[in-house]
């Protein structure tokens, strides 16, 4: 079983992931402030503010603009979703009923697969842009089909 850690404020993305972690045989974890971590994955969420702390992890999934705050955070592969299409995972489009998120580069998941350049459509989940960008990023990411 994977673990993932998720760095974030609101406390909004850890309940959504949670029936996904389950499904893909993924453990999602809330790192505590200043407590040193391994995991397979740290998500970290649009709305997390903060120093993060020690965390060593196969795959970190950010913002792009967070990056600043990750300072001691070691990762083997970077991956970025946000609105730009220089983000490794964006949407290229969104209605209130669908939408498609893009993945612009070669990109890991949990299981070793690596995922290739392609557009996937889906029904859209209610809430604000980023943060459905980035339940779909680490779903997608965990091995969940979409």
């Amino acid at each position: 079983m994977h673990a993932a850690a998720i760095l974030e404020t609101n406390g909004q993305l850890f309940p959504l992931l949670l029936p996904i972690a389950s499904r893909c045989a993924c453990r999602l974890l809330r790192p505590a402030p200043g407590e040193k971590l391994r995991c397979a994955m740290l998500i970290v969420s649009p709305d997390w503010q903060g120093e993060a702390p020690e965390i060593y992890c196969r795959i970190l999934l950010t913002p792009p603009e967070k990056a600043a705050q990750l300072s001691r955070v070691r990762a083997e592969w970077i991956v970025s979703f946000g609105p730009s299409s220089r983000a490794s995972i964006s949407f290229s489009s969104r209605t209130p009923e669908s939408l498609t998120l893009s993945v612009h580069r070669e990109v890991p998941t949990l299981s070793g697969k690596v995922l290739e350049m392609q557009e996937i459509p889906m029904r859209c989940p209610p809430g604000e842009t980023e943060d459905i960008l980035a339940f779909c990023a680490a779903s997608l990411l965990m091995g969940a089909h979409l």
